[in-house]
């Protein structure tokens, strides 16, 4: 009797056009125009090089002598004025700012199989290069740069470092690699001045002030290499795990997103039977709700099974998707056919004597885009708030397609324990309260 009863169901859904136009054919569309259009921002293709000019306005001889300036009148006895002269004649050779970023960080042989640096041109000539997006970002160094930072780690009074960078908006992501590198820089600059300053107060404040001076070369040459020492960029490739493309990604996303369409479906069916009295007909011959229930639930696992294997197959062969192992996207796709299917049963068991069809319109236009969003069907879910980034896991959206994305790259089944749990978890969660349902129904 339950074999008949899930026939029937069968038979319920596969006669609805609309239902089938909506889960199998809307996927297949969406998952085409979305890795058409989006999919290519989302790494696809190489960053490449990025191009960057470098405006060097920095007056190393001016700042010198405008430094000699200053230390003219601090108020010091002549010997001692005579040493730190002497000292301060030395910073070119033992702590140049502007060498050490332009040649030893941004030309640094690591750095050049990403960042090529154009030096000879204008600011003017850089901005028309950078209007034509012939130029990632421009960096402005003012003319006194050195000034200010050789000031910073001599004087206690501290003054601004500015760098000035202009950067293509249409190469954003290039150009933001070489805004953190010049904030590193920057931020290293900061934490030696800091540094020298508190030696220099507790020096003072322990009568050591006249020790510390004399080692102000030292000093200097230590900041040289802390700020200007090697570099490296680390660049990994982790074995079997391959590249994601925006096919592959909206493939898995739309995949889960539309099999929910199934729980809507679900509930207008139980309402339509309830109207037609169809469940009061089949109690009388002695058929439980429970039974009732559970044909229900094995009906749509299998709708839903064969949705997923049907949209993983057409976007295979048709748009190419890489599903990777396909052991491991049926075992995927029959734990994911579980947990929404379990969904379904509890909303066909609080749709059953209903006639309004509030529960679907809530589910169809609010819960749907609500958990596709937090799941990550539409977006990738680093750009969310950090909440939702947290709480995306534990979606079956979220889960289904992390689930489908780790199969893509290669990985093995014990890597889909958590995904697979949810879908268990989940599901097992929503069979104890469509009992709840039916018992308080029974009362």
């Amino acid at each position: 009797m339950l074999g008949a009863m899930i026939k029937k169901d069968l038979l319920r859904i596969l006669r609805d056009r609309k239902a089938l136009l909506i889960t199998l054919l809307m996927p297949i569309i969406l998952i085409s125009i979305l890795g058409f259009s989006i999919g290519k921002v989302m790494g696809e293709q190489d960053i490449g090089i990025a191009k960057l000019a470098i405006i060097n306005q920095d007056d190393g001889a001016g700042n010198m002598e405008r430094l000699l300036q200053v230390i003219e009148q601090v108020p010091v006895e002549e010997e001692g004025l005579r040493t730190l002269k002497d000292q301060v004649k030395e910073l070119p050779t033992q702590m140049d700012p502007t060498s050490i970023l332009v040649n030893e960080l941004l030309q640094n042989e690591e750095l050049t199989t990403f960042i090529q640096v154009e030096e000879g041109l204008s600011l003017e000539e850089a901005k028309e290069h950078l209007s034509q997006g012939d130029l990632t970002a421009i960096l402005v160094i003012p003319h006194d740069f050195t000034y200010h930072v050789w000031s910073n780690l001599l004087f206690p009074v501290q003054n601004q470092v500015r760098l000035t960078l202009y950067t293509d908006p249409d190469q954003s992501l290039k150009g933001g690699i070489i805004e953190e590198i010049l904030t590193g820089y920057t931020q290293a600059l900061s934490n030696l001045v800091w540094t020298k300053q508190i030696t220099m107060e507790m020096g003072i404040r322990h009568g050591l002030g006249e020790q510390l001076q004399q080692l102000l070369p030292k000093v200097m040459e230590n900041v040289s290499s802390q700020v200007g020492g090697e570099i490296q960029l680390l660049e990994q490739s982790v074995a079997k795990v391959k590249k994601i493309s925006g096919f592959d990604y909206y493939a898995a996303g739309m995949a889960m997103m539309f099999i929910l369409y199934s729980v809507g479906y679900g509930v207008q069916y139980t309402m339509e039977e309830s109207r037609l009295h169809t469940y009061e007909r089949l109690r009388i011959a002695g058929r439980s709700r429970g039974l009732l229930l559970t044909s229900r639930f094995f009906a749509s696992l299998i709708f839903i099974y064969m949705q997923l294997i049907i949209i993983g197959l057409f976007s295979s062969l048709v748009l190419g998707v890489n599903w990777g192992s396909w052991f491991l996207y049926l075992v995927i796709s029959l734990f994911a056919a579980f947990a929404v299917s379990a969904l379904a049963l509890l909303f066909s068991a609080l749709a059953l004597g209903r006639q309004n069809r509030g529960l679907i319109d809530l589910f169809d236009t609010i819960i749907i885009p609500l958990v596709s969003i937090v799941g990550g069907s539409f977006i990738p879910v680093q750009s969310l708030p950090t909440f939702l980034v947290k709480l995306s896991p534990y979606t079956l959206n979220g889960a289904g397609l992390q689930a489908y994305l780790k199969g893509m790259q290669g990985q093995q089944l014990t890597a889909l324990q958590g995904e697979l749990l949810v879908f268990l978890v989940t599901g097992g969660l929503f069979i104890l309260m469509t009992m709840f349902v039916l018992w308080r129904r029974e009362e």
